[in-house]
């Protein structure tokens, strides 16, 4: 652990105007390790002091629900790809409205289980099959993690088991209306830090 070390892009996702503005470059995440002797059966790992900066100051650290360790990588792989997308949407959207709600044509790109529209039509045809059953089944499997319903783009709720056309679909958004077991105050606090943060630097220009 004492060589692990992280390199940095500046550029997030696909678009050049999302990027952060901090450079990794080849920085040593951890100073020291203490194997048992503070505390007999544990490890105990110290940052660097920049490491400590950058994450606490910095960077965005994102809580993960305990629910996406416990899911089949293999036989789950579509509801680990959305419940890790909407996590991402909720700490990077914290505090605003969006945070909960997330377009279903946006997800389906994060679920490479699930093939496209135009894939599916070449084949047999069958979208409700091949893409919204198993969405909607991927879904409910995270029920655990979250209450959620499905909005139309009109903002009206839909019943999903009385069948929907793949544009009613597509366009909807699965909004989630209450999380369990989600970190409030820990994403609130990393919400507050990068906001000091963003002033204090646009202060200093």
């Amino acid at each position: 652990m004492l060589h692990l070390s992280v390199s940095y892009n500046s550029k997030y996702g696909d678009d050049d105007k999302k990027h952060f503005d901090q450079s990794f470059g080849g920085m040593n995440i951890f100073q020291d390790l203490d194997y048992g002797i503070t505390r007999p059966g544990y490890i105990t790992a110290n940052f660097t002091t920049r490491a400590n900066q950058l994450i606490t100051q910095r960077a965005m650290p994102m809580p993960y629900h305990k629910l996406l360790f416990r899911l089949n990588p293999r036989t789950e792989a579509t509801s680990f790809y959305i419940l890790r997308r909407v996590l991402e949407n909720k700490i990077t959207n914290y505090g605003e409205q969006r945070a909960d709600r997330m377009k279903i044509a946006i997800l389906l790109k994060d679920c490479p289980a699930i093939p496209s529209y135009s894939k599916v039509m070449k084949v047999n045809k069958n979208v409700n099959a091949r893409i919204i059953q198993p969405f909607f089944t991927a879904v409910e499997r995270l029920k655990e993690a979250f209450d959620y319903s499905y909005i139309t783009k009109d903002g009206k709720p839909f019943d999903y088991e009385q069948g929907v056309t793949y544009a009613e679909f597509s366009e909807a958004e699965l909004v989630i209306i209450s999380w369990h077991n989600y970190p409030d105050y820990f994403a609130k606090s990393i919400k507050n830090a990068r906001k000091r943060y963003l002033k204090v630097k646009r202060t200093k220009k």
